[in-house]
């Protein structure tokens, strides 16, 4: 075989053995966690996304919040010390989790009972634990006040969904 020729199976096999990788890796079960702290709340939510085409699975579960309360919840860019902005690939407008129209950090209300604990659930379509668009690293919050999911008369509603202040966050973690 030719010095050509070699190079050019070497590199076939090559893009042959990452093509493998990359499917075995977008058929992998993902898991991420998020232990959110706040003044006097805690909570943990968990993360699963059973290969990459699929919807991630998250569930939570937060004490400490305003009892017969919502609260919003998001996935926001920046560090934990300084939470920016919603998570917001595509350049899209507030809206609730099951709207085409949102950001992909909108991910709407967590329901606190009268005892003030809050579960989560959501089959989530948009957040992705792997690849360009993965959450991992982004910090989750639980937002003071209802997310009226876009639908509110004013333009923080586009933007927040006029959320309020952040009461408890963390880093989502794999």
């Amino acid at each position: 075989m030719s010095l050509l020729g070699r190079v050019a199976a070497g590199f076939l096999s090559a893009i042959s053995c990452s093509l493998q990788t990359s499917n075995e890796r977008a058929n992998t079960e993902v898991r991420a966690i998020a232990e959110v702290r706040g003044k006097e709340i805690s909570g943990t939510f968990h993360f699963v996304q059973a290969k990459y085409t699929s919807n991630t699975e998250i569930t939570g579960e937060v004490k400490g919040l305003y009892p017969d309360k919502k609260h919003g919840v998001s996935i926001r860019d920046g560090t934990l010390e300084k939470p920016d902005n919603v998570y917001n690939p595509f350049g899209r407008k507030h809206g609730g989790p099951w709207n085409f129209e949102r950001k992909v950090g909108d991910l709407g209300n967590i329901q606190a009972d009268k005892e003030g604990v809050g579960k989560y659930q959501v089959s989530e379509p948009y957040v992705k634990l792997s690849g360009p668009f993965s959450v991992i690293s982004k910090v989750l919050a639980v937002h003071q006040n209802p997310d009226d999911l876009g639908f509110g008369k004013n333009s923080e509603s586009l933007e927040t969904g006029g959320v309020g202040k952040i009461l408890a966050k963390g880093t989502i973690t794999n």
